[in-house]
């Protein structure tokens, strides 16, 4: 379900959102911002020049959540593509999670902290401005218009008990073929087992009970030619995380 659109909004100058409890009930959100575009875009509807010093943003969007999700074995997940930089997140007041990374999605479960009915979530994103210690490309004096807040798409998401949150696969150097996989797995890990395949193949190229959320093993992939421009050859792999509640598939 996208949440691209209208939030209700505040700036926060002083920094006194967390002390006042603007995460709680009843809060005042007096501006309106349409995400996902940062609070010091026009086309946010706030156009707020908060300058190179950033500043903190206020996010607050009711959603609806039917009682059956949450009686089933379903997990409700928040996705941010990208909010720069330091948000937290909170559902009827309490905090679920943390992100600092101005760029990476932020995912967040809410599950545990979701009722039946109407439920808030509440972003606060603080953003260090131009400061040297982040990453901040030419934005700013004197190259272009400051990005500050949300500034990618949000949804949530529906999943399964268990899912995978990650998956990476690094090369082995100078051994073609050969690498170390990394996954993460979020949820219950009883009966849990993850197999990796080849596009188009049923044999696994690995089979590994799951029994911790992180999981690092060696996969040899045969027959694998190196990309080049002459070659430009893709290989298609695909993971299954099949567990009692379930299957998830990457």
């Amino acid at each position: 379900q996208s949440l691209d659109g209208a939030w209700d909004f505040r700036l926060d100058p002083d920094d006194v959102g967390v002390t006042e409890g603007w995460a709680s009930a009843g809060a005042a959100f007096p501006d309106t911002i349409q995400v996902p575009f940062p609070w010091t875009s026009p086309r946010s509807g706030v156009d707020a020049d908060t300058g190179d010093a950033g500043g903190i943003g206020w996010y607050r969007r009711e959603v609806i959540v039917v009682p059956q999700i949450l009686e089933g074995r379903s997990r409700v997940h928040l996705v941010v593509g990208a909010a720069d930089w330091h948000t937290t997140v909170y559902v009827n007041g309490v905090e679920v999670a943390t992100h600092d990374n101005g760029y990476l999605p932020l995912r967040a479960d809410l599950t545990d902290a979701l009722i039946p009915g109407a439920n808030a979530i509440v972003l606060r994103v603080r953003d260090p401005g131009n400061h040297e210690e982040y990453p901040h490309g030419k934005q700013g004096t004197p190259w272009y218009t400051n990005v500050a807040g949300v500034w990618q798409t949000v949804y949530l998401e529906l999943t399964g008990a268990t899912v995978l949150t990650h998956l990476g696969l690094r090369p082995v150097p100078d051994r073609v073929g050969d690498f170390t996989l990394e996954a993460r797995v979020q949820g219950k890990l009883a009966g849990c087992a993850l197999r990796l395949y080849r596009e188009g193949s049923d044999v696994p190229l690995l089979r590994q009970q799951v029994t911790e959320s992180t999981i690092t093993a060696a996969v040899s992939v045969p027959d694998l030619r190196p990309w080049s421009p002459e070659d430009p050859v893709r290989v298609v792999l695909e993971a299954r995380l099949k567990c009692f509640s379930g299957e998830d598939v990457v």
